[in-house]
């Protein structure tokens, strides 16, 4: 626990510099504070979205970060935290995929409406025809959530791009599948990795031949977070360092009416 004394005389600290700061017309960055268990942390607001702080420490509430991805954006940490801990208290086996959404070169993002928000529509929109037929054939269909985290981002080629971490009841879905490049493979038998696809597909209203080429699922795109393991503390940690390059302040643009940033609600249900 913080000493209240290291506490006061920082507040004192900070009192002292907003005064000189006054006294000699100084226009600064507005500041926000806050405590974790181990230290009281200064953090500024980004300067081109004043309702965001950047956070600049090695650890989020004693989770490990990407150290070379510094600086971080706060609100956006704590939002995956959130639905990490929303996806495994209802399903305490549970399975996060990775996988990035890509753009064709000439296709028009600035006048198309919310492709991402599409993206999730069609794949609860499978998975809830999925399960009906299940139901039809008499099967057991286990409960799912989907919950998901993405981010938007500008790459060095100058082409939008989304970053997606999707998190599924693992009893549900245990893998991705084999990734195919034939959609006439995919008629035979239907997997999560063609689910995606298809989603993508439809969002962008584009034929999926194409959008199997701007699907990427990266290197270990799946996690699995088994509350029940003795290794639970690990799988977290290492899924929310790999998550926590989504929070990253670099290639995020502002200014342009759009979200960088969404992920699910609490208990949101397909």
């Amino acid at each position: 626990m913080v000493e209240p004394s290291i506490i006061l005389f920082k507040l004192n600290i900070l009192v002292l510099v907003c005064v000189l700061a006054k006294s000699l017309k100084i226009n600064m960055m507005p500041i926000v504070m806050y405590s974790t268990n181990k230290v009281t942390i200064m953090n500024k607001r980004h300067p081109q979205n004043h309702n965001l702080t950047l956070h600049t420490a090695s650890q989020w509430q004693s989770n490990p970060l990407l150290p070379r991805a510094t600086p971080y954006i706060g609100e956006y940490l704590a939002s995956i935290e959130s639905v990490i801990n929303d996806a495994v208290n209802e399903h305490p086996r549970s399975i996060a995929i990775r996988c990035d959404l890509r753009f064709p070169i000439d296709y028009n993002v600035d006048g198309t409406s919310t492709p991402i928000s599409k993206f999730i529509a069609s794949l609860k929109a499978q998975m809830q025809s999925a399960d009906q037929a299940k139901h039809r054939a008499n099967m057991r269909v286990h409960p799912c959530t989907l919950r998901y985290v993405w981010v938007r981002e500008w790459s060095n080629a100058r082409l939008w791009h989304y970053h997606v971490v999707l998190f599924l009841n693992k009893d549900r879905f245990f893998t991705l599948g084999r990734f195919k490049s034939d959609p006439d493979e995919m008629a035979e038998q239907i997997n999560l990795s063609d689910r995606i696809q298809k989603a993508w597909a439809s969002a962008l209203s584009i034929s999926l031949s194409y959008a199997i080429g701007l699907v990427h699922f990266p290197q270990n795109p799946t996690y699995f977070l088994d509350c029940g393991s003795s290794d639970f503390g690990n799988q977290y940690a290492s899924l929310y360092e790999r998550l926590s390059y989504f929070a990253k302040e670099e290639t995020k643009h502002y200014g342009d009416g759009k979200n960088n940033f969404g992920c699910s609600r609490s208990r949101q249900r397909i």
